[in-house]
């Protein structure tokens, strides 16, 4: 998917975080960085209407090597 439409997938499921958001940018095949007015970024993955995710940066690194958030 291009990831004009996952940003497009992004602003249809979570309107409220969307609304904030500054810029985004490709994250690698169905996933985008968003980053908010404020500085936070973020990284939405779509594949699908029941297995999309929206999660810290730390928490997508995490995920990519098998480990779990520590903090």
């Amino acid at each position: 998917m291009v990831h004009s439409k996952v940003f497009e997938c992004f602003q249809e499921h979570l309107p409220a975080f969307a609304e904030k958001v500054e810029t985004y940018f490709p994250n690698g095949k169905n996933s985008i960085r968003v980053r908010q007015k404020d500085g936070k970024e973020f990284i939405f993955s779509f594949n699908g209407e029941k297995t999309w995710r929206f999660e810290t940066i730390d928490q997508f690194l995490a995920g990519m090597k098998g480990g779990k958030v520590h903090g």
